[in-house]
């Protein structure tokens, strides 16, 4: 993989990563969070892609998709945001594993759906994902 496509991705992880830990530092009241980065994500993203909507429609049956796909980000984001807002569990272990289990769903899927390769190197990442979920989710404490 090309680095700026490594830099580009460890960006964005910061990005996806950073709202967490900053939204449970503010204390902010999880409906506000959840209602707030989702207006303003729309927001941003309207801004940077405006230029090309006209010449981008989806057609036909990826309307569809569109819709669930949406509903799917939608319904993992609204439940990430109150599992944060209640307090309960530290960010650090539930960002291990959120942000894992989405790695391990990109690799199957694209393997699965996509028919990319089926690798070694996909195969390990998998099982050290496996791994690190298992060590987020175990008790506090425990060493």
């Amino acid at each position: 993989m090309p680095l700026a496509y490594v830099l580009g991705c460890l960006f964005s992880a910061t990005c996806f990563g950073g709202w967490v830990v900053l939204a449970r530092y503010a204390r902010l009241p999880d409906p506000w969070v959840t209602m707030g980065i989702n207006v303003l994500t729309l927001a941003a993203s309207a801004a940077l892609v405006s230029h090309r909507l006209r010449d981008q429609v989806p057609t036909g049956t990826q309307w569809g998709w569109l819709l669930v796909i949406g509903l799917a980000n939608g319904c993992g984001f609204v439940l990430f945001s109150y599992m944060i807002g209640l307090g309960q569990v530290e960010i650090s272990r539930l960002s291990v594993v959120l942000n894992v289990g989405i790695i391990s769903v990109g690799v199957v899927g694209g393997i699965l759906l996509l028919k990319e390769p089926f690798t070694w190197r996909k195969l390990a990442s998998v099982a050290f994902a496996v791994i690190a979920i298992y060590l987020a989710a175990g008790k506090t404490g425990d060493g």
